[in-house]
């Protein structure tokens, strides 16, 4: 009975597809593998940095609070809008600047974790220099090899040696 009920309140771990807070649907089936839900309305809620108004950019950005209802900004399409996850899609540079349009967000890697049995997308900064791709998951994926349960080692990378030494030494561990 217990095992049951800590299936039934176990939370999904994986971002929101819309702002990165952690997903609040239940583990497993229950949870939909394509689509990840906070259950917010994913716009961060602390005042503009220029006004009054609430800011009106993603949870979880960069940069100066930005209500996006005046011109504070330059407002143009983020250069980086379709390329990469967790984009907030309009420039928060000063109107009339050089140089790309950037948005405030941090711009995650989207592709797909490195665990060969992981669908979910990498979490590391586009900038940042990485080959190995590590999602929000810090348990292993593999079933136990004992029982039938998933296996409880807190390790992402468990069974795949080399690519927990590559992820390690990018890293600086």
């Amino acid at each position: 009975l217990l095992v049951k009920l800590r299936q039934r309140w176990d939370l999904c771990d994986q971002p929101c597809d819309n702002c990165l807070k952690y997903c609040l649907l239940p583990h497993g089936k229950a949870c939909p593998t394509v689509t990840h839900d906070c259950l917010t309305n994913h716009v961060c809620s602390v005042t503009c940095d220029f006004c009054d108004d609430r800011c009106g950019e993603m949870r979880a950005h960069d940069g100066k609070h930005n209500c996006l209802s005046k011109n504070h900004t330059c407002a143009m399409e983020c250069s980086l809008a379709y390329v990469v996850f967790g984009c907030g899609l309009k420039c928060t540079k000063l109107p009339h600047h050089e140089g790309e349009h950037v948005c405030s967000s941090v711009h995650y890697c989207k592709k797909r974790c490195s665990v060969p049995s992981c669908e979910q997308p990498c979490i590391s900064r586009h900038t940042d220099y990485h080959t190995v791709h590590k999602c929000t998951s810090s348990t292993c994926t593999a079933q136990c090899s004992l029982c039938s349960r998933r296996c409880a080692v807190p390790d992402h990378f468990h069974g795949h040696p080399k690519l927990c030494e590559k992820y390690q030494a990018e890293n600086s561990y």
